[in-house]
Parts: C-alpha cells; sequence; structure tokens
C-alpha cells in the first residue's frame, strides 16, 4: 500500500484508528523474560516507527524493499554481561549486507545522527564473465589498483567481531554472523560456543554473566608472550580507527566441503575502518597460503593477475583430485570431500585499502561443479533421470532413503536441496511422494522467488 503524503511502502500489520495509522504488535515486541543462568532477564522491546523503517532502508542501507531487506532486532549480548542492543539489520546481500545500525544500548537509545553504523562482511564476487575459465576483461574500478593480494580461501562461516559504545563513550566488542545481529548457539550451529573456543576462551562458555569479551582479549593479546597472542587481533583492539576484524571460522568442529586438520579455528581476513568502511587484507596469517601482495599497473598487469588466478586454479584443481583418490571419495557436495576451496582475490589502492569494498572468489571447477546456487534445470534434469530409472527398476521414490541413495546425495547437499528436490517431484513431475506442501503455494512460491531474482539481477 502507497501512502499519498510521503510515498512511502507501509507494512501489511497496520490499521487506521480515528484516523491514525497504527502498527499492530508483532510477535516479539513484548518485553521478554528470559531465564539464562539462573538469572531473570529482561530483553527490552524496540518498536521503531514504521517512517524510521523507510528512512533506515532507504537512505542508510541503500536498499528498495523494506519490509525485506531491513530486520529491526533487540537482543541481549551475551558476550557484554547480557547487555542489551538494539537496531536494525541489513538483510540484503551485497557491499554493505549483514551491516547493522545500532540504535540504542543498555536501554539508552541514540539520538538519529548518533546511531552506530557497523559495516558487515562484504558478500565475495566473481572476477568471471560465465565460467571460471573466461576472466573479467577488466576489474571493478581498474584505474585505481596499484596492487594486487591473494589468500587461501577457508571454507566455513563469518564471524565478524566489532566494537560499539554506550552513550557515556564506553566500548565493547561482541560477533556477528552474517544473517544476524550476534552469535548464539541454535539449529544452525553453536556459532557462540564455538567462537570462543576458537578465542582460546573456553572457561566462558555458558558463564556470561559480568563476562565482557573486550576485557577477555586484551588479556591475551597485550601480552606478545602469551601462546595464544595474535598480531591481527591485537591490532584490532588498540588501533580506535579499526572497527571491526572479520573471521573465518572453520576445523573439524564445524565441518563444510573442505577437510581440515584442526579442530576449530577462526582465521583472520581483514579489518574495515570506522567511518568510511575501507577494507584492508590480514597479511601474513599464520599457516595461510597467500601470495603478494604484488605491483599492479592497470590494464598492463591484467593479464599476468588473471594468469596467476587461473594457475592457482590449476594447482587446486590438483590437491582436490589427488584428496579424493587417496580418500577413495567420489567427487561431490558434501563434508570433507575437498582439500582446499581456493583463494581470495583482493585488488588494493595506493593505501593498501581494497578497492569499492570488493573482493573475488577464485575456485577451480570441481569446487564450482558442486556449489550450487539454486535449484536450477541442471538439477531437475538429474532428478528426472532418476526417477525414470527408479521406476524401470520398481524402487519405491516415496522412501526418501532411497531416493537419497539413487540420487547420490550427503547429509549436506540433501539438507540444501532436500525440500527443493521433493517438491519437483511432487508437483511437475507429478509423482505422488506424500509431500504436504500445496501445489498452488508451491507455484506462488516460485513466483516470488522468480521476481526476487529479478529484483536482484536488477541491481
Amino acid at each position: 500500500m502507497i501512502s499519498s503524503d510521503d510515498n512511502t511502502l507501509k507494512p501489511e500489520n497496520t490499521f487506521t484508528k480515528d484516523g491514525v495509522e497504527v502498527e499492530k504488535e508483532e510477535e516479539g515486541d513484548e518485553e521478554e523474560i528470559i531465564s539464562e543462568e539462573g538469572l531473570i532477564l529482561k530483553k527490552p522491546r524496540f518498536k521503531p516507527t514504521w517512517k524510521e523503517i523507510n528512512n533506515v532502508c532507504y537512505k542508510i542501507f541503500k536498499c528498495k524493499r523494506p519490509k525485506y531487506d531491513v530486520r529491526k532486532f533487540s537482543i541481549l549480548d551475551k558476550l557484554n554481561n547480557f547487555q542489551n542492543i538494539c537496531g536494525f539489520l541489513c538483510k540484503r546481500e551485497g557491499k554493505i549486507g549483514g551491516s547493522l545500525l545500532i540504535a540504542g544500548v543498555k536501554e539508552q537509545t541514540f539520538e538519529t545522527d548518533k546511531r552506530q553504523f557497523i559495516f558487515g562482511t562484504p558478500k565475495l564476487k566473481y572476477a568471471y564473465k560465465r565460467n571460471e575459465n573466461e576472466f573479467v576483461d577488466e576489474f571493478e574500478g581498474e584505474n585505481l589498483i596499484s596492487s594486487y593480494y591473494l589468500s587461501q580461501k577457508w571454507n566455513g562461516t563469518n564471524i565478524l567481531l566489532f566494537k560499539y559504545y554506550d552513550i557515556e563513550g564506553n566500548e565493547f566488542i561482541s560477533a556477528k554472523t552474517k544473517g544476524m545481529p550476534t552469535v548464539n548457539d541454535g539449529d544452525f550451529g553453536n556459532f557462540l560456543t564455538g567462537t570462543l573456543q576458537a578465542l582460546h576462551l573456553d572457561q566462558f562458555i555458558g558463564k556470561y554473566k559480568n563476562f565482557y569479551l573486550r576485557e577477555a582479549l586484551l588479556k591475551i593479546h597485550s601480552d606478545k608472550n602469551n601462546e595464544h597472542y595474535n598480531e591481527h587481533i591485537y591490532e584490532f583492539l588498540m588501533n580506535n580507527d579499526i572497527q571491526s576484524i572479520s573471521f573465518e571460522i572453520c576445523g573439524h568442529q564445524m565441518p563444510h566441503l573442505v577437510k581440515y586438520d584442526f579442530d576449530i579455528s577462526l582465521k583472520p581476513l581483514f579489518v574495515t575502518f570506522k567511518e568510511s568502511g575501507k577494507i584492508k587484507p590480514c597479511i601474513h596469517v599464520k599457516d595461510m597460503e597467500e601470495f603478494g601482495p604484488f605491483p599492479y599497473t592497470p590494464k598492463e598487469s591484467h593479464e599476468k593477475c588473471v594468469e596467476h588466478c587461473k594457475r592457482l586454479q590449476k594447482e587446486s584443481l590438483q590437491k582436490n583430485e589427488k584428496y579424493r583418490e587417496e580418500n577413495h571419495l567420489k567427487h561431490k557436495y558434501e563434508y570433507e570431500h575437498f582439500a582446499v576451496e581456493g583463494h581470495v582475490l583482493y585488488l588494493l589502492d595506493k593505501d593498501g585499502y581494497l578497492i569499492y569494498r570488493t573482493m573475488y572468489k577464485i575456485k577451480p571447477n570441481d569446487v564450482e561443479e558442486v556449489h550450487w546456487e539454486t535449484f536450477d534445470e541442471r538439477k531437475k534434469g538429474q532428478v528426472k533421470d532418476t526417477i525414470i530409472k527408479m521406476k524401470q527398476r520398481n524402487l519405491n521414490i516415496s522412501d526418501e532413503s532411497v531416493l537419497r541413495n539413487e540420487l547420490d546425495i550427503g547429509d549436506k547437499e540433501w539438507g540444501k536441496f532436500g525440500k527443493d528436490i521433493k517438491k519437483y517431484i511432487q508437483f511437475e513431475l507429478n509423482e505422488d511422494i506424500g509431500y504436504e506442501e500445496k501445489k498452488r503455494h508451491y507455484k506462488k512460491s516460485n513466483i516470488k522467488n522468480n521476481t526476487t531474482e529479478q529484483d536482484d539481477n536488477k541491481e
């Protein structure tokens, strides 16, 4: 619904009372009483006006769909003695996807111009035109490139340590994943516990009363003789101009495609600076394969840089093939079926900052082949052929274990595409496998997703 007076989108949960537009109470708007460690904690509600949400969407996050691209939040920060943080999260993927606008700390709200913008970790781009063998003719911001740097791409989950401040100016450090305002433990992973383990703060797991992450990190990283000292974390702690440091959390405890020989670790990626949001890669990271920075002359050095990337792609493919051969593994999208995921290309300006906050992922073709972003026509064709063969062999297509076995799909792949596969079989191949979702809803969902994808492409 479009308002005639301010031309902004209104949410569906509004109604008019006495000539005034009012928002209905949403689930989660009320104050929550939470029990933690024997404590009774109150999570205050945060209820911005829809006009305010519109303003954050269009002017702060530079998005187009307030209902889908902005999420308000009110949390109790376990990494800082359960103190309350409220604000907005940018849900739109891109250069500022996952960013926060902190509107209040400790139940004290900031004036609009004093709110804190926390830059999220940008989504990596591809340096290719159509496939991993055909690189772009020139990079974004080509004329600004002064050097390039290539680092190992870790296969895990992004964790961002960031600084924020209360109304008195006291500094705190917390952590977040890309899609959430803070780390927590849940169905998709124990990111709070894992982060503390990787930071060598195991003793505080489940004991958050009077715990402050900044103080705990300073005790470790202020001492260069400490066995867990990390120069990148130390720089983050001591440099007031640095807002955040981005890591990848990975290892045996959080399995992904790549097999690692360590339990759990936070691998430093880059730091982000306040105000400008400029990024500098973490260089000389322990136990990380890296190359450069190498001098780069715009246009003249492009071919040399691309050849370097292609050489690394080839070497990565050889490592993966050797690993699978030695471990008798098939080439498939499954846990620990790869030795490496590839590399990340950083294009830097004369001051060593990343150009336009844009990083490029450089992956070998065996990783690209199994990294399906969507359930596409190729995958549908594989499923259709499998169903035909199963019927020919009189196999029960309603038996999920039999279906998965015939599709040769492991837990990770099925977790990502199982629902789409069952929908496709039930509603497009018209094979009754007992899937409960209504066909009308499936078609509507497809239309909505296609529209969203078209909107994404336009942007």
